[in-house]
């Protein structure tokens, strides 16, 4: 089975493809799907908890996996419509400013 958040999916797109799209929402838009993606991934972790055997306990994980990402991609994007430096949003990822803009695209 594959999961409609998966790389498999039809029609899915890597996190750093959607980051321009998530820089167009509004404040509230944004807080709202950072809160979702945050309670699916806890949810998903649950279930991998859960599981009974290693490849759904690793699909369940996956899917947690790319919700974070999501929300991580869209906080960046927030900070780049925001203008923050990339300096400063490779710091908060624990990266340097080159692999922050290379992940996450020079778009300002």
């Amino acid at each position: 089975m594959t999961r409609p958040n998966s790389p498999k999916a039809p029609g899915y797109l890597p996190s750093h493809s959607r980051v321009q799209f998530r820089a167009r929402r509004t404040d509230l838009e944004r807080a709202d799907a950072i809160e979702q993606a945050v309670h699916t991934a806890r949810a998903e972790l649950a279930r991998a908890q859960d599981a009974r055997d290693a490849g759904a306990q690793l699909e369940h994980l996956t899917a947690a996996i790319v919700q974070l990402v999501d929300a991580q991609a869209t906080a960046v994007a927030q900070l780049r419509a925001d203008s923050v430096p990339w300096t400063r949003i490779g710091d908060a990822l624990g990266l340097t400013k080159q692999a922050a803009q290379s992940r996450f695209g020079k778009s300002s």
